[in-house]
């Protein structure tokens, strides 16, 4: 038998994608392995075609099969190389988990999936590209403080794609999908506990990263991509003041890991 040394792309599914009409980033799955293409600025494809990843495909030759990275410039074809990706270097907790293994069950934004896993309800956060290894480093940095005190879901480990550790596996947590007055209490707690570790969850929409769970009884905390640690007391009172004047606008609904910005999506092939 003769050993194949290219395979072609065509059939391959797009699982992430990144474009504007000057410039895209994409991310393939092909039978079981993953590679990533950059259209460039002044690529020879037309403004309208950086969104459109069937596009794309047409313009890759066949993959190497060492190599995981295309860049379509102004040539008809892609150019094929093998690239070191970046990938989150701190890792303090022991186990690591392959995306394969994962069901993709609901997407909360496009890094962000519950899943199921051994056959429990978990929560993926994937770093798509290389530009987000730096939410999922905030993640696991925060995670390592906080393990084991009860402020946020339980940290499971850390998630690889062709061995490179680029997310984090979370505890899912089926919380309270409305917002009652007793929550007024519970997230300005939860935040205190947090504090108490100077770590500042510095988000803009953090009314939304409290986790309020069917009970009633508990509060935890959700999304720390862009947390901050060693933070001085007078900005953590701040963000404690910013929470109270934000949980006073009551009206809206929250829903499960946060706001609800979910899709659903075919499970035919692994898609996160």
């Amino acid at each position: 038998m003769q050993n194949v040394l290219a395979v072609d792309c065509r059939a391959a599914v797009c699982i992430s994608m990144a474009a504007t009409q000057h410039h895209g980033l994409y991310r393939f799955s092909s039978h079981g392995h993953v590679f990533y293409v950059e259209a460039h600025e002044n690529s020879i494809l037309k403004s309208d075609e950086y969104g459109f990843p069937p596009v794309i495909l047409r313009r890759l030759p066949p993959r190497p099969l060492s190599c995981n990275w295309a860049d379509i410039k102004d040539e008809k074809y892609g150019e094929w190389r093998t690239k070191k990706l970046k990938e989150v270097q701190q890792c303090w907790h022991p186990e690591r988990i392959d995306l394969g293994e994962l069901e993709a069950i609901k997407y909360f934004n496009e890094c962000v999936c519950r899943c199921v896993y051994k056959p429990q309800p978990v929560v993926a956060n994937i770093a798509r590209f290389e530009f987000e290894i730096q939410y999922i480093e905030r993640e696991s940095a925060a995670y390592r403080v906080i393990d084991g005190k009860n402020i946020g879901p339980r940290f499971l480990g850390y998630l690889t794609e062709n061995g490179r550790v680029m997310g984090v596996l979370l505890e899912h947590i089926a919380p309270r999908s409305v917002l009652h007055s007793a929550d007024l209490e519970l997230c300005p707690a939860a935040l205190r506990k947090l504090h108490k570790f100077q770590i500042l969850l510095n988000d803009s929409n953090f009314k939304y990263n409290f986790l309020v769970t069917p009970d009633g009884k508990t509060a935890l905390i959700c999304d720390f991509a862009n947390s901050k640690i060693g933070v001085d007391d007078e900005r953590l009172l701040q963000e404690e003041n910013d929470l109270a004047k934000a949980l006073e606008d009551n009206a809206e609904d929250w829903s499960d890991f946060g706001q609800e910005r979910v899709r659903s999506m075919s499970t035919s092939e692994y898609k996160i």
